[in-house]
């Protein structure tokens, strides 16, 4: 436990609140502990949070396999809607792939695709549920990729 010491009132230092403090061990009630003295407990904070970072970031293969994907579904699509063979025209990411917030493991990338303003009309001419009809009348066959 530390000291106070209270200097004498002839020396170089002479702070009349200190002298007002009354000697002896200084209680720290709300906290039990002397503010010079770190806590066992926080001692490895840093050391757990970057492991628990590391251990939620992607790994290198990961990033690559999900971009590979992306390349991929967007070829499929351009080739199926726009007779192109681009991987990247016509799309963007979106969610957590796209504010680089993913996470492990992956399970999936968020793409978002623009339909040929055709395909809009199409489903617009349905009477009920047109969002409902969209993924069966827009099949594509794994073979046509």
């Amino acid at each position: 436990m530390a000291l106070l010491r209270i200097p004498p009132t002839n020396s170089v230092i002479d702070l009349p609140w200190l002298r007002s403090i009354p000697a002896g061990p200084l209680p720290f009630p709300r906290l039990g502990y002397s503010p010079a003295f770190t806590p066992p407990e926080w001692i490895a904070v840093r050391q757990r949070f970057t492991q628990f970072h590391s251990n939620l970031q992607l790994t290198w293969p990961q990033q690559l396999d999900a971009a590979t994907k992306r390349r991929s579904v967007t070829k499929c699509l351009n080739r199926h809607y726009y007779d192109s063979a681009s991987e990247t025209a016509n799309s963007f990411l979106i969610g957590s792939w796209c504010k680089d917030t993913a996470t492990r493991p992956p399970r999936d990338v968020d793409l978002y695709f623009l339909l040929p303003s055709a395909e809009y009309r199409r489903f617009q001419q349905y009477q009920w549920n047109r969002q409902s009809a969209t993924p069966s009348a827009t099949s594509i066959p794994a073979s046509a990729c």
